[in-house]
């Protein structure tokens, strides 16, 4: 465990469903959840907002779908710059994932996903990860990722630990199962991804998936 205080809030109009939905959470994952029907309801983080991390789940039909693009920026600029924001209610293949993950969406839950496709999505991104089907992450890597090849160089030097672990992101292996193959626990496979990241200045696993494929082609063959 980080310590830290994890929130979800669910944001939109359809109070029954979104209710259940809380409860399910709850259940499940024993987080802090609360319904609410507009991003404004969303307290502000008094205190020591370090301490807390915020999942916003926002109904993809809680607007006109083709708006939701364009609203992005307005989305964001009612949350806290750590707040997490996925969405849920999501149609399929409508190519809407792709090019939301550019703004900032952490994940995509669909109209027909499971409670355990949606709890462990949830685990997911608290833990850093995009939540984004296998499908649409080709697709952003083919054809929307905004981040360019990079030479690997002196200040991207990894030690041989950080390049076993950097590669098993890159396979999309989850941080416990990192942690159990390679024998150490959850917090150290945390820390390690911490300092990979910073050394080669991605900010998600996907960038950094991007950049192991281009720098460690003596792992990924």
């Amino acid at each position: 465990m980080d310590g830290k205080i994890k929130q979800v809030y669910v944001v939109g109009s359809k109070r029954l469903q979104n209710e259940l939905m809380v409860c399910k959470i709850f259940c499940a994952t024993g987080l802090q959840c609360r319904c609410v029907t507009d991003l404004e309801q969303i307290p502000l983080i008094c205190g020591n907002s370090e301490r807390t991390r915020r999942l916003v789940l926002y109904d993809y039909q809680q607007a006109d779908p083709e708006t939701h693009l364009d609203n992005l920026p307005t989305l964001k600029s009612h949350l806290a710059p750590d707040d997490s924001l996925a969405f849920y209610n999501v149609k399929k293949d409508i190519g809407f994932e792709s090019r939301a993950i550019n703004s900032g969406v952490r994940g995509f839950f669909y109209e027909d996903d499971s409670v355990d496709n949606l709890t462990k999505g949830i685990g997911n991104i608290f833990d850093g990860d995009l939540w984004v089907s296998r499908k649409q992450m080709v697709e952003y890597l083919l054809n929307d990722c905004p981040t360019k090849r990079q030479e690997n160089s002196s200040d991207h030097v990894l030690t041989r630990r950080e390049e076993e672990v950097l590669f098993l992101v890159a396979k999309g292996e989850t941080n416990e199962s990192i942690a159990e193959a390679l024998c150490v626990s959850h917090h150290t496979i945390r820390t390690h991804i911490y300092n990979i990241f910073k050394k080669i200045k991605v900010s998600n696993r996907l960038q950094a998936s991007i950049w192991a494929s281009d720098n460690l082609s003596h792992h990924l063959h």
